[in-house]
């Protein structure tokens, strides 16, 4: 299998280490604007690692360097800017495609290029990273364990997150961009039955099993609009995350910064890498990523949650490269046999997809790296 990496940076490296790994896998061409870093992260990879310069919005520069691959790991980013010209690409070429594409925006006008691919006899999966992606799967498996499912989050704790408060003088890279993008505005989401734009950082408070109540606020993802199509009942589906409440308060004075058009997208997350976060306030579980059902089972009102007791190391590189890459393995095992353009949930099952990425992920907590619940 040839393989090619859009994106040199901390999440485009963890995928292409990832995938140079596999025995299947022949060549890894590492592609980015950037022609060093696209270099530096090729020679890492031994003699199955090539490397060129590449803009991703010039169209048959694209078209030249999907000719001989077989799989396209898309990683650049924002992807309201630059996902649809890669994917529109990616099937022209007859390429099979999957990326980590973060925004619901984009996802949606993806989605609908899945004839399109289909007829070329490609697959492509939009948003396979750790939220969107692993977040997904795990909505699979926490929802097909109640006979009828009303209310599905997904989410994380933003304690966990290695973007939020940053060194001084850094440039905001393009997942803190994504973030502010998703706080502010409005965000879609499954409410009432009925999809609607609503105001990002609502706040609730849901009951997690065995561990209590805990406070949530919604975020703009992929997941919140891409569910709601695997589970057509839903009341409500949304993206939400975790963490300190003061927290939660400075993330909304920036996103009214963004909405007055005081701030640019880039400029908010600048102020975040220079000053942090407000600290102090009652912090969130410490889940990493996880999905919440509440639904019936057996005639019961029934709450499940369903977490990793395992995942890949070395912060948000890791925890989103290595997912991404992993889907090159169920490709080379002949399970990934649906065409067309999809969201993780209706093109992977659960279960192989755990069984590939659980041997990637340490111990944590004495806990063996084959176990997830």
């Amino acid at each position: 299998m040839n393989i090619v990496v859009l994106g040199a940076g901390g999440m485009g490296a963890y995928a292409a280490r990832t995938a140079g790994n596999f025995s299947f896998v022949n060549k890894v061409m590492v592609c980015d604007i950037n022609h060093n870093a696209a270099k530096d992260l090729a020679n890492q990879l031994g003699g199955k690692g090539i490397y060129q310069s590449l803009d991703v919005l010039n169209p048959i520069q694209l078209e030249n360097t999907f000719v001989d691959a077989d799989f396209i790991l898309n990683t650049t980013g924002p992807f309201f800017k630059l996902g649809l010209p890669v994917l529109h690409a990616a099937i022209k070429a007859g390429v099979h495609y999957v990326d980590i594409c973060d925004d619901w925006e984009p996802t949606l006008e993806m989605l609908e290029l899945s004839n399109e691919a289909a007829e070329n006899d490609v697959l492509a999966i939009i948003g396979m990273g750790s939220s969107p992606g692993v977040t997904n799967l795990l909505a699979v498996l926490a929802a097909d364990s109640l006979d009828t499912v009303d209310t599905l989050l997904t989410g994380w704790s933003i304690d966990d997150d290695d973007e939020v408060g940053g060194e001084p003088e850094v440039e905001p890279s393009a997942a803190l961009i994504h973030w502010m993008q998703q706080i502010s505005g409005t965000i879609r989401i499954q409410q009432d039955g009925e999809f609607g734009d609503h105001k990002p950082l609502a706040h609730a408070q849901i009951t997690y099993p065995e561990l209590g109540k805990f406070n949530t606020w919604t975020m703009g993802h992929p997941e919140a609009v891409t569910l709601p199509l695997k589970y057509p009942n839903l009341t409500y589906c949304a993206n939400v995350m975790t963490g300190a409440a003061n927290a939660f308060t400075g993330l909304a004075k920036l996103a009214a910064i963004i909405d007055a058009k005081e701030a640019t997208l880039a400029e908010a997350g600048k102020m975040i890498l220079e000053t942090g976060l407000p600290a102090g306030g009652e912090p969130g579980p410490n889940l990493g990523v996880v999905a919440w059902a509440e639904g019936r089972k057996n005639g019961t009102s029934t709450i499940v949650a369903a977490t990793t007791l395992g995942y890949p190391p070395s912060g948000m590189g890791g925890a989103t490269g290595v997912p991404l890459a992993v889907v090159l393995q169920l490709h080379n095992q002949g399970i990934l046999t649906a065409r067309g353009v999809h969201a993780p949930e209706t093109a992977i099952k659960p279960g192989a997809y755990f069984d590939a990425l659980a041997p990637l992920c340490p111990r944590v907590d004495g806990i063996g790296p084959n176990s997830f619940s």
